[in-house]
């Protein structure tokens, strides 16, 4: 392997692109002092990986860039690539060809390359080490690094020997080993302390845990167990409910079908009585009318006999008259005594009727005394009941856990040795914390400072960026115009020379005059006027119009031999301005002044334009009579305020004219010459104005690019700086907030300790008072839950008897009702009987009242007298009526008598069915009854599964239940086992899950540290044992040809490297003992300076003997070496070259002639290197070699 080529772009003194090949052997590399021999040296190592930048003779790194000279500008970006052979396959990389490459910006971006792949320096670094190759390798060795070889402690100068040795590998490797050790030492020490703490939570815990856990087994079993349970009474409770509103619907429908045809039958019964009670009238009617009849038979019977025994039978007829007064006498007081039977009889049913009816009346309002109300109070008394056994229940566990905490608190108070060292535990935790909280604070102040400051210094960096962005944006853009008005200003200045504004014949009369071929011409009127302002350019175009190609001449001779010119060569035709001859005009004063106030008026032409004075008489002929206004309407008005004596132009181009005629509008031709010529004049000024701009620009870029790195470099550091506290500070934080928490929890548990211990000691008499109180509480609780559970039983036993009271009472009201309505039937009939007996007895009085009547006729002898013949008739239609009416009795007894044997069998009817009604009321009460108990028991065990489970809804299948008993009894032994376990805490199961999970994993941590320990012990024992034998056998190696090198490159003497701790060959360091021919052995700070570079040049050809490496940079090393030694050197160097590459910057002859390349570096152009191939005389030419 050696260094093939290097390329440098920007680097240093080398500006521009520069690639030096090197070949195997010695390459030398020659020049005069300060020509950037050494930035060669510098580049390599730079591309190396060196980040320090006072190795590399600068204050930033920005200064490895090309700053500039005088006749360069600087660069923005160094590059530096080298080029090594890997055909030996020495670098661990499967490439023939290495190319390492390393860039920079002047922002401070910094980037590696290896072969053209972005790479870390790290990787640089891995790919260099022990390769005798790198940043600090004694492989190159700059100005300086003699001295600092045999200055430098015993212990630094081991470094050198290590690179030899090739250990620095190991060493490094090592060092990150002891990082690991010592932080897996502290992580084990945390893990330790966490596991302390663990360790006393987790036995308590986990009896906490197991009481829980059973306690929550058990809670699922009794909740499975009591849902079970409810839900199977409930499905029963439900279907025994639904069994009874099945036979309630029944029962329901067959008491309104029975109430149905009981109604029914009353209606029949009431017709039937109806119709019973007409035929009854009737017959009445009927007798009364057969009544009627038969006294009026008789009494024509009576008259037909008294008028043909009138006097025979006078006396019998009144005899039998008197008779049946007598019987009709005794038949009306016989009547009379059935009426008064039958009214006792009747106020005797009515009276009964109406104690019935009051008996019916006070059965229904017995039955409306609602039961609910008794059942309502019983379940209020359960439920209180219920209440008092859990507060007695709840009162028993507070007085056994009394009991408990008195026994515990009486132990602790006792506990001194934990007290104190809980109180030791907190005092150093909280020095501790003070301590870390103190640094944080600090730290965190000095990191938000540096954040600040790097906020402010990144927002400085972007606002300059933008800023140099913006400003080399519009430098850009500027420089675009620029060039854009350049060419428009040769275009025009062209068109300027050339007189192309202008016709052919003034054309070739101005370009005679250049030539001059024709003498006294001034110019054209456009060249000699200037508008004053650039707003009346336009106005001044207009008022000059043709006369701008006009020609000025000195005088008239000069005009006419213009015109000869042209006549002569047939170029046209020209008018010339002779000065001589032509006078100036101007406007009259008093005209003037009549303007001169008008808002609209700008000035008098020929005084808004600038010209040479001699030139005035031509311009005041041409422009003194014209006015110029502001817009068209003020020029009208200016030229009609002076009559239109004046032609008035607008700065827009319009005119009036003088006599008031009007010209505008816009062309369409080329711009006139004043116009062009005007054009030159702004596109200069422009062009200059923009070259200015863009100078000042460029400047400020200038500032502001310096203020950009500046401000970036800045905040490098600054950023550096915060991510170093930050770093501090995130392990400073987690340190605070591990010891935090260790002080919070020891002064927690010191503090809680103590509030423990006060109020053990303050409430041990007050506990037993408790205690004396809860068992007081307890034993009259017992006996209230005794006096309620007799009350209890009272009501229950008082609530069945109402209930069987009820159900009696429903039967004795049905009967009653039944009764009552019988005694009503019967009623009705003793008043129907009692009004028969009415009407018979009043018949019958009537009767009596006519045979009185008939008697006192006949006593009296005032019958009327009437013929045989009329009595006979009379006597035979009575007759005929009497019979007729006993027909219609007889008709209507028959239909009576069908109508009682038809009202009977109703009766009996109405009798049966309204019998089987009252069971059937009877039977629904009952069912009604015993569906509101279950409807109570069943709303009751419902609720208890919504409230209790969340069961909402029909049950629709029954649990699967072998023995509802046997379950309701596991289900009460159950309770009563989850009542001896007390109150507990479900969050223990998780706590101590999560310190026992917590526990096991940092045990296993534990053990992974303590396992990685003892492998980083081994490990770093194993390169212990591998640098030590390496480093002495490296030692041995370079230390034998140290001594024999020495004696050849001093002609003598003798040398030896020693080891200042041989016991000790990790740290050990290395002394260097030297005597020169003919002196005594002697410390190095007494040899001359040859002697000093003489021997550290011979101590690096003894590493290299020992250890060759691939290539070997040597800056002047031999400067103070003298011809002899420098030959020596030479030599040396030619006997290593076969092993390893020297490349060599010197000024000593012999060093170069033994080179097998020589290159030169010069600096011809100030701060600029060049590289160039040189001959050894051409060399001794220019550094003055003989």
């Amino acid at each position: 392997m050696f260094l093939k080529k290097i390329e440098l772009i920007g680097f240093k003194s080398f500006p521009d692109k520069m690639t030096i090949d090197f070949v195997p052997g010695v390459t030398a590399i020659v020049g005069p002092n300060g020509s950037g021999k050494s930035n060669i040296i510098d580049a390599i190592r730079w591309v190396l990986g060196e980040q320090s930048v006072r190795s590399l003779r600068g204050q930033k790194m920005e200064d490895v860039i090309f700053s500039g000279s005088d006749t360069r500008k600087k660069v923005n970006m160094a590059e530096v690539s080298l080029v090594l052979d890997n055909t030996s396959g020495q670098f661990p990389i499967s490439y023939s060809e290495v190319k390492v490459t390393r860039k920079v910006t002047r922002s401070g971006d910094s980037t590696f390359y290896l072969n053209n792949e972005r790479c870390r320096l790290k990787d640089i670094t891995d790919l260099f080490v022990d390769s005798g190759v790198g940043k600090a390798a004694f492989s190159i060795i700059s100005q300086g690094r003699v001295d600092e070889v045999l200055n430098s402690s015993p212990v630094e100068r081991r470094l050198i020997f290590d690179e030899a040795a090739g250990v620095l590998k190991y060493r490094k490797r090592k060092e990150e080993a002891t990082n690991k050790l010592n932080k897996t030492s502290e992580h084990l020490e945390r893990v330790l302390d966490i596991l302390n703490e663990l360790n006393q939570q987790l036995e308590p815990l986990r009896i906490s845990s197991e009481k829980a856990k059973k306690a929550a087994r058990l809670d699922e079993a009794l909740t499975q167990l009591d849902r079970d349970v409810l839900q199977y009474d409930v499905f029963h409770q439900t279907e025994q409910y639904e069994q009874l509103e099945k036979q309630l619907v029944e029962s329901e429908s067959e008491q309104q079908q029975l109430s149905e045809a009981v109604a029914k039958d009353h209606e029949e019964v009431e017709r039937y009585q109806g119709t019973r009670d007409q035929l009854q009238e009737r017959r009445e009617q009927i007798q009364q009318q057969i009544a009627d009849l038969q006294a009026a038979v008789e009494k024509w019977e009576g008259r037909k006999l008294l008028t043909h025994e009138q006097a025979k039978h006078k006396k019998e007829r009144v005899e039998q008259l008197q008779f049946t007064v007598q019987s009709t006498a005794e038949q009306q007081q016989k009547l009379e005594e059935e009426r008064d039977t039958l009214q006792s009889e009747l106020q005797q049913l009515e009276q009964q009727a109406k104690q019935q009816q009051e008996r019916v009346e006070q059965l229904e309002r017995a039955l409306d005394t609602p039961i609910d109300e008794l059942e309502q109070q019983l379940e209020q008394l359960k439920s209180v009941y219920i209440d008092r056994l859990n507060e007695e229940a709840t009162i028993r566990n507070d007085l056994k856990h009394a009991e408990q905490q008195l026994t515990t608190q009486k132990m602790r108070t006792t506990n001194d040795a934990k007290a104190e060292q809980l109180k030791r535990r907190q005092e150093e935790a909280i020095i501790q914390y003070d301590k870390l909280d103190e640094a944080w604070k600090q730290n965190e102040s000095a990191r938000m400072q540096a954040k600040e400051q790097l906020e402010q210094l990144t927002a400085m960096y972007e606002d300059n960026r933008k800023k140099l962005a913006m400003q080399e944006q519009l430098v850009k853009e500027a420089s675009e115009r620029v060039i854009e008005w350049r060419s428009r200003l040769q275009v025009l200045e062209s068109i300027e020379q050339q007189f192309k504004s202008y016709t052919s014949s003034v054309q070739e009369v101005l370009k005679a005059s250049n030539r001059q071929a024709l003498k006294g011409i001034h110019g054209a009127v456009s060249q000699l006027v200037e508008a004053q302002e650039e707003r009346v350019v336009k106005a001044i175009e207009t008022a000059l119009g043709a006369t701008s190609q006009q020609i000025v001449t000195a005088d008239e001779a000069s005009a006419k031999a213009a015109i000869r010119y042209l006549k002569e060569r047939t170029l046209g035709r020209a008018t010339f301005l002779p000065m001589s001859t032509i006078r100036g005009r101007s406007v009259s004063p008093s005209d003037l002044q009549a303007v001169q106030q008008m808002p609209e008026y700008v000035g008098v032409a020929s005084e808004l334009v600038r010209y040479e004075s001699s030139y005035e008489a031509i311009i005041q002929s041409i422009l003194g009579r014209t006015l110029v206004a502001e817009t068209l309407d003020g020029a009208t008005v200016i030229a009609k305020r002076l009559n239109y004596r004046y032609r008035v132009v607008t700065l827009d181009g319009d005119v009036v004219n003088s006599g008031g005629s009007l010209t505008g509008g816009r062309g369409k031709g080329r711009p006139s010459p004043f116009m062009q010529k005007e054009e030159l004049h702004a596109t200069r000024k422009r062009v200059a104005q923009l070259q200015r701009d863009i100078e000042e620009a460029e400047r400020h870029m200038e500032v502001t690019k310096r203020q950009t790195n500046a401000a970036f470099e800045q905040a490098q550091r600054e950023r550096a700086h915060y991510e170093k506290l930050s770093a501090e500070n995130r392990t400073l934080e987690i340190e605070r907030l591990n010891c935090k928490a260790q002080k919070d929890q020891h002064v927690a548990n010191y503090e809680q300790y103590e509030m423990q211990l006060k109020e053990t000691t303050a409430s041990v008499t007050a506990m037993t008072e408790q205690r004396e109180k809860l068992q007081s509480e307890h034993e009259k609780l017992q006996k209230t839950i005794e006096e309620m559970k007799e009350e209890i039983s009272r009501q229950t036993q008082l609530l069945t008897e109402r209930r069987t009271e009820h159900t009696a009472l429903t039967e004795q009201y049905y009967t009653a009702r039944s009764t009552c309505e019988l005694s009503e039937e019967k009623l009705q009939s003793v008043r129907q009987q009692l009004q028969r007996v009415q009407k018979e007895w009043t018949n019958v009085r009537k009767a009596a009242e006519k045979v009185e009547s008939e008697l006192t006729l006949i006593e009296n002898d005032e019958l009327e007298q009437f013929t045989s013949e009329e009595i006979e008739q009379h006597l035979q239609q009575t007759t005929d009526d009497l019979n007729a009416a006993q027909r219609a009795l007889t008709e209507l007894q028959e239909q009576q008598r069908h109508t009682s044997d038809e009202l009977r069998q109703l009766e009996e009817g109405r009798a049966r069915r309204q019998h089987q009604l009252t069971e059937t009321e009877q039977r629904v009460t009952e069912t009604k009854v015993a569906l509101a108990k279950i409807e109570t028991t069943l709303r009751a065990l419902v609720e208890q599964l919504q409230t209790k489970y969340g069961i909402y809804g029909r049950i629709e299948q029954c649990p699967e239940i072998e023995s509802i008993d046997d379950s309701r009894e596991r289900l009460a032994k159950m309770k009563e086992e989850r009542k001896q376990i007390g109150p507990v805490d479900p969050s223990t199961i998780e706590q101590y899950e999560e310190v026992l999970e917590r526990h096991t994993f940092l045990s296993e941590q534990r053990t992974d540290l303590i396992e990685a320990k003892i492998t980083l012990q081994d490990a770093m024992e194993e390169m212990d044992e591998e640098v030590e034998q390496r480093f002495i056998v490296t030692f041995r190696a370079i230390r034998h040809h140290f001594q024999d090198i020495f004696t050849k490159m001093f002609g003598g003497g003798e040398a030896d490297l020693k080891l200042t701790d041989p016991n000790n060959l990790l740290e050990t360091g290395v002394d260097i003992v030297a005597r020169p021919p003919g002196k005594k052995l002697q410390n190095l700070s007494l040899l001359s300076g040859g002697e000093r570079a003489l021997t550290a040049i011979t101590l690096l050809f003894a590493l290299i003997e020992a250890r060759p490496v691939p290539f070997c940079i040597l800056d002047e090393v031999e400067a103070a070496l003298d011809e002899v030694n420098v030959l020596r050197y030479s030599d040396y160097l030619k006997h290593f070259s076969t092993s390893t590459q020297f490349i060599v910057i010197t000024h000593r002859k012999g060093t170069m002639e033994g080179a097998d390349v020589l290159y030169g570096v010069t600096m011809e152009e100030a701060g600029v290197s060049t590289m160039l191939s040189v001959q050894l005389s051409e060399v001794e030419e220019k550094i003055g070699l003989t």
